[in-house]
This record gives structure tokens, C-alpha cells and sequence, in this order.
């Protein structure tokens, strides 16, 4: 396995950025975070070929996290329940559930977890205007929970094509 690319996001927010996610802290997403904390944004390549983006103040235990959940069987409405069936307790359990195994291929760290949810958001944008299949912050309150996040395409066949999306992402 190759390391992650390792990055650091710690450019001064316009006060519109700061603004921006302020905006999106107040609709009540993600609640209960220290926002001038620091945090990680970290890249994962699952065994389908998809890509997930997230944050974490602890990326070892969140990966952990990620592998179970990447092992169990989404439970399904008229589908027999299995020996490692579980009913997905969240839509990013749910992808890594569907998509299979995380590989870790690039952490990006930020100073505050302000920081972590602008560049997630950023970085999300940019694989996913790649056209490649990605999970990670969807911004839009328009859209309900279990699907605005997840932007469909292409799958990569390796964890360096979802790195190089990565490293070109400004």
C-alpha cells in the first residue's frame, strides 16, 4: 500500500468563505463540533472505485469506523436478514456498506474544522465534476439527507487516480 498524500489547507478565509460555512453550521448540520478545533480532511478509495470525502479530529478511529461499516451488509426492505446485515444507522455508513473497503489516499490537514468543512466541500466538488463517483459534503438543504451528498459517476480504478484529484485540487 502507498502512503496518503499528505497536505496542509491553512489559507486565511475571505470573511464570504467564513460566511459561507457559518451559513451552513446554522441550519443545523453537523452539530456539537468545536469549529476553531483542528481537523483533518481525508480522501478514501473504496473497493468499487468510488470516492469519499470526510472529516475527522481522530482519522485512525473514523477509519476503523469506516472498515466496519465497509464489512456489513446494508439491510434491505424484503431482502432475508443475513449474518452481517445491519440497518445503515447513516447515508455515509450506508456508502461505505455498498462500496466496500477504504483505502486511505491522501489527509489534508486544516487548522479549524472551519477550515476542514470549506476544503471538504471544495474537494468534494472538484472529483465530482471530474465525473467521478463521490461521497462527501453536499451543502444543499433542498435536498434530503440520504442523497444529497453522493454524486454518481465513474469509478477510478486505482487509489493514485483518486490521490492526483487530489493533489490538483487548489
Amino acid at each position: 500500500m502507498t502512503e496518503p498524500l499528505a497536505e496542509t489547507f491553512d489559507d486565511v478565509l475571505l470573511p464570504e468563505e467564513v460566511d459561507l460555512v457559518d451559513e451552513y453550521l446554522s441550519s443545523g448540520a453537523r452539530p456539537g463540533h468545536d469549529i476553531d478545533a483542528p481537523a483533518v480532511v481525508y480522501v478514501l478509495h473504496l473497493g468499487s472505485g468510488a470516492v469519499y470525502v470526510g472529516i475527522s479530529k481522530a482519522l485512525d478511529g473514523r477509519v476503523k469506523d469506516h472498515a466496519r461499516n465497509a464489512k456489513k451488509t446494508p439491510l434491505v426492505i424484503d431482502t432475508p436478514l443475513g449474518p452481517n446485515a445491519s440497518p445503515a444507522p447513516s447515508p455515509s455508513a450506508t456508502f461505505l456498506m455498498v462500496h466496500g473497503d477504504p483505502n486511505v489516499v491522501a489527509v489534508v490537514s486544516c487548522p479549524t474544522r472551519r477550515h476542514a468543512l470549506l476544503y471538504e466541500a471544495i474537494l468534494t466538488e472538484e472529483i465530482a465534476s471530474a465525473g467521478v463517483h463521490v461521497f462527501g459534503s453536499g451543502w444543499s438543504q433542498h435536498e434530503a439527507m440520504w442523497t444529497r451528498n453522493e454524486v454518481k459517476g465513474r469509478k477510478l480504478d486505482s487509489p493514485a487516480q483518486a490521490a492526483a484529484l487530489v493533489a490538483a485540487t487548489p
